[in-house]
């Protein structure tokens, strides 16, 4: 491979447009758009411009910089040749607002973060995704334990001396097929003497991990018997709730079911998603019969890349911003 300088061109001459002109670029004999992340094509000349004046004059300035890779053919980076900000954005999808946009080097600077952090990968001389890397496990049990001593905090009667029980045991753990982040973060994630870690969400004992899991279906995939050929992370329950959720009736009900489906014993609570680029991504299953109120969270936008689920680490935060409101359920 070889770099080279293609910018040349009468578009680029003008004041913004002089950064364009130097940037570098990796050529390919075999790949005209050489992938730079798991997600992201390098810039080339016949794919950047594109007019989108006659959609709103505000973006008259906006190119698509970086093109995405071949799982992500209708994405890429946007950049503002005005004002030097940009922003991750799919093709059929409104422009993002201007307020969520962020200085090209920061984004560039978190693409390089990602690969440092072992995040990103190379497999065959491509880039690829990690599941989770050593430090998406060990900002999620940080993140646990300042959630857990903020509520102590908040308690009646508190004390500065933390108790504490053991993690789940791996023997217990072992006996299902659990996501690989779950199963990681559960053997290492010690358990508090309180009851709730949010309204109506508790945390698993053996006991109660015991209980749950048996219960699943035969044909359940997170039976040890079921076995996934493709290297997909399962989805699986972290923090149980106490409610279930109820089965819906009347036709087409299955099709209204959506993740419901794939919930543990039709116990709501927090799940791992199953997606095995981003396997420490959760999802808040509440029931609609519930009286309690799960904690509400609206998920970041991500200008640097596609979006994803919400890393377990953000949101363990969202408890310690209102113990009052884990208290009072």
């Amino acid at each position: 491979m070889s770099v080279s300088a293609p910018f040349g061109h009468p578009k680029y001459d003008r004041a913004p447009n002089r950064l364009l002109s130097q940037f570098d670029m990796i050529s390919d004999s075999h790949d005209r758009f050489p992938e730079l992340t798991p997600f992201a094509c390098q810039p080339f000349p016949g794919s950047i411009f594109f007019d989108l004046e006659v959609l709103d004059p505000e973006y008259s300035s906006v190119v698509r910089l970086y093109r995405g890779s071949c799982c992500y053919e209708d994405d890429g980076l946007v950049f503002d040749q005005e004002t030097l900000l940009a922003h991750w954005h799919h093709d059929f999808q409104p422009m993002p607002p201007k307020e969520h946009w962020k200085p090209l080097d920061s984004i560039l600077r978190k693409w390089l973060s990602e690969f440092e952090r072992g995040k990103f990968s190379f497999s065959s001389n491509n880039p690829t995704y990690v599941p989770w890397a050593t430090q998406d496990l060990e900002e999620a049990i940080q993140a646990w334990e300042t959630l857990l001593n903020v509520i102590e905090a908040n308690m009646p009667g508190h004390t500065t001396e933390s108790r504490r029980e053991n993690p789940l045991p791996t023997n217990i753990l072992d006996q299902y097929t659990l996501s690989s982040f779950t199963k990681a973060f559960l053997s290492r994630a010690r358990l508090p003497s309180f009851k709730y870690v949010a309204p109506g969400v508790t945390y698993f004992t053996p006991d109660l991990f015991h209980a749950v899991y048996s219960s699943e279906p035969r044909d359940s995939q997170r039976l040890p018997r079921y076995e996934d050929t493709d290297g997909n992370e399962v989805v699986t329950l972290i923090l149980p709730a106490e409610c279930s959720i109820p089965y819906p009736g009347g036709a087409g009900s299955a099709d209204r079911e959506g993740f419901a489906r794939f919930t543990v014993s039709r116990r709501a609570g927090l799940y791992t998603t199953g997606d095995a680029s981003y396997a420490d991504g959760v999802r808040l299953v509440d029931s609609v019969d519930s009286n309690r109120k799960i904690l509400d969270y609206q998920p970041p936008r991500y200008p640097w890349g596609p979006t994803r689920s919400p890393r377990l680490a953000d949101y363990t935060k969202v408890g310690r911003a209102c113990p009052e409101q884990i208290l009072g359920g």
